[in-house]
């Protein structure tokens, strides 16, 4: 049978009710609104504690590993190849003593590096073909092929750089021609228009003409009648 004490506490109560709490060995009243915040506070400390735990257990199993492969190369190469996929291909004992036999060991490390190296080169794969779209986009349909072996020849890393160096030398003495040009157009226009000046109060006039194209224009100019 419940005791008056323990009625009133059940018993619904106004808002502004408060419980007693006990933190530090200290107790304190506390509102119902303040226990539900310091209740979430509580859990987001917990669960925060949870995942540095969780952390830190992932780096102790990466020491681990570091450990294995500097006191048991062969124990840590046999964990690698399960985690690759990679069958154990040991061979059996051949009973031919003058027979050389396979080193186990060596067959890991070399499906092992296999298996990376094919995973590297899909990679740089993928990569190369995302700069070519790029490549694309920006500058229009191109030889890819052309364009991967004269990066290769000329040591330029960079698709777009060797893209730049592939056609800039036809595009460079197209653009220069064409400003040579146009400064010859210029200068027959300036003689015409200076011998057709008005002359006000001393002051000569000319028709305006249009500033000389600059290598940035011509470069251009000569990028897009190529096409590229």
């Amino acid at each position: 049978m419940d005791t008056p004490e323990s009625s009133s506490e059940v018993a619904a109560e106004p808002t502004g009710s408060t419980y007693t709490v006990k933190v530090d060995g200290a107790e304190s009243e506390v509102t119902l609104s303040e226990l539900q915040q310091g209740y979430q506070r509580q859990a987001d400390y917990t669960r925060k504690t949870q995942e540095l735990a969780s952390e830190r257990q992932r780096l102790e199993q990466a020491e681990a590993i570091v450990s294995a492969l500097e006191a048991d190369p062969q124990g840590a190469l046999t964990a690698l190849s399960s985690a690759f996929g990679i069958e154990d291909s040991r061979q059996p004992s051949s009973t031919d003593e003058w027979e050389d036999e396979p080193d186990p060991q060596e067959q890991r490390i070399a499906s092992l590096e296999a298996t990376v190296a094919q995973q590297t080169r899909a990679t740089r794969q993928t990569a190369l073909e995302k700069e070519v779209a790029v490549l694309h986009s920006k500058y229009g349909d191109f030889d890819a092929d052309a364009l991967y072996r004269h990066a290769l020849s000329n040591r330029i890393p960079n698709l777009e750089a060797a893209y730049a160096h592939m056609n800039f030398g036809s595009l460079a003495t197209y653009a220069g021609k064409l400003h040579q040009e146009r400064e010859i157009t210029e200068s027959k226009r300036s003689a015409k228009v200076e011998s057709g000046t008005s002359r006000q109060a001393g002051v000569v006039t000319s028709t305006a003409s249009e500033k000389p194209m600059s290598i940035r224009e011509a470069f251009a100019n000569a990028k897009k009648e190529h096409g590229t």
